[in-house]
Parts: structure tokens; C-alpha cells; sequence
């Protein structure tokens, strides 16, 4: 880390303390500037743990410093820095529980400001073992991990249904414009198929509608649990060029 950036972060921290005195415990560097592999793009990462125990009892509200803080990163010479705050209560708790996230800055962070040498300390008991992810903390990583995916699951399940949705409702302004009023989802594919049979639509058109609307009812049978993705790809790409056959 060459001397300006140096300078930004000693003098980011001078301020801040001076704004919001005794409620900062520590300051410490992480990311790509604390493991030298910092690039003209990277963002200076530091971590600050407030006292909240102490602004309680001072009757200071955590807030306080947040006001402050977004002040100093609203200054221009502070742009490249990247806050995140933890109060010494939710960091002792993450360190009790052996939270990777914590764990990993605690092991390869560097303390700026650390007077009382709480960050210092604990990185050495890191280092020295005794430190560990307690099993009940494993436990609710796991339990995580599996609400992820199922949340991403979820959400790819939210996006076919708006494709299904734009895909409806394109089809029903097509007929409606053309004087066929259908509107129901089944309706339209009956009704496009006998103007395939007619050939007033092309058999793509009716093909794209079809398995469309074949494979939203798979979703909502639970046929279909987890979404292609290369098939929803495969639609969204395909929606354009449906909208062109129909000439709208």
C-alpha cells in the first residue's frame, strides 16, 4: 500500500474519531489493500466495531455515528472507502460463534486503530487455535446454505412466472387487436391453434406459446421443482422474435 492511500486511511479514521469520540473501538483494513493485492479499482475496505454498550450508556444512539460516518464518505478524498460497521456486541457474538466472515477478516485484517488491542488479541488467539466455529454455529451455516438455494430456486421459479406472464399478455393484445376476444391462458392456445391450422400464425408462434404454457402448468402440478436454466434462457431469448411472428 503505497503513502497516499496511507494517508486517506489514517486521516478517514482521525476524522471519524474525532466526529464520534469513544464510540469507535477499532479500525481495521481487509480485502484486497490488508493481502497486497489491491488494483487501481479496488475499494479500501475497512472495518469499524462500534461501542454500542458504551453509547447506551452515554445515551448516544448508534445512529449518531452513522449520520457521521456517511457525512466523511460523502467527502470526495474518501471515495474509494468501503465501510462495514459492526457494534462490539454483534462482533463478540460473531466471535463466540466462530463466523467464517469475522473469522476471515480477524486472520487477515490489519488493525489501524486499536487502542485497546482487542483486535490485535484476538487475532493471536486465532492464530493460536482458540478460535473455532462452535457445531451449533456449523449447524446454522447449514440450515443457511439450504434456505439459500432455496430462495434462489424460488426466485427463478418468480422469473419464468413473468416471463409466462409477458408471454400471456403479449398474446391476448394480439388478438384482441385483431378482433378475437380470448383472454383466458388455455383459450389462447386453443385458439392459436386453429390459426396455425389456418395458417394465420406460424407453427413457431404456436410452438413458443405451447411449451410455454405446458411447462407453467409442470410449476404450478410441482412436476417441476427446480427451473431449467438453459430451457429459461432458451424463452427469454425466444420473446423477442415471438413478438416479431405476431407483428406487435
Amino acid at each position: 500500500m503505497d503513502n497516499n492511500f496511507n494517508d486517506i486511511i489514517l486521516n478517514f479514521s482521525k476524522d471519524l474519531i474525532e466526529k464520534v469520540d469513544g464510540l469507535v473501538k477499532s479500525i481495521v483494513l481487509f480485502g484486497s489493500y490488508a493481502e497486497n493485492k489491491e488494483s487501481e479499482k479496488s475499494d479500501i475496505d475497512l472495518l469499524i466495531i462500534v461501542d454500542d454498550i458504551y453509547a447506551n450508556d452515554l445515551n448516544i444512539t448508534v445512529p449518531f455515528y452513522f449520520d457521521n460516518l456517511n457525512k466523511l464518505l460523502a467527502d470526495e478524498k474518501y471515495k474509494k472507502i468501503h465501510v462495514t460497521t459492526l457494534t462490539l456486541s454483534k462482533f463478540w457474538e460473531m466471535i463466540l460463534n466462530g463466523d467464517p466472515l469475522v473469522l476471515d477478516i480477524l486472520r487477515k485484517g490489519e488493525p489501524i486503530i486499536d487502542p485497546a488491542g482487542i483486535f490485535g488479541s484476538l487475532k493471536k488467539m486465532l492464530e493460536n487455535g482458540l478460535i473455532k466455529t462452535s457445531p451449533e454455529y456449523l449447524e446454522i451455516m447449514k440450515k443457511r446454505a439450504e434456505e439459500g438455494i432455496n430462495y434462489a430456486n424460488l426466485m427463478l421459479i418468480k422469473a419464468f412466472e413473468s416471463l409466462y406472464n409477458s408471454v400471456v399478455t403479449i398474446s391476448q393484445y394480439y388478438l384482441i387487436k385483431n378482433n378475437i376476444n380470448i383472454y383466458g391462458p388455455e383459450d389462447i392456445l386453443k385458439k392459436f391453434e386453429e390459426l396455425k391450422r389456418k395458417r394465420k400464425i406460424s407453427s413457431e408462434v404456436y410452438n413458443y406459446y405451447k411449451e410455454v404454457y405446458e411447462y407453467m402448468k409442470k410449476i404450478e402440478h410441482r412436476e417441476v421443482k427446480n427451473i431449467d436454466l438453459d430451457l429459461l434462457k432458451e424463452f427469454l431469448e425466444e420473446f423477442e422474435k415471438y413478438k416479431e411472428k405476431l407483428n406487435v
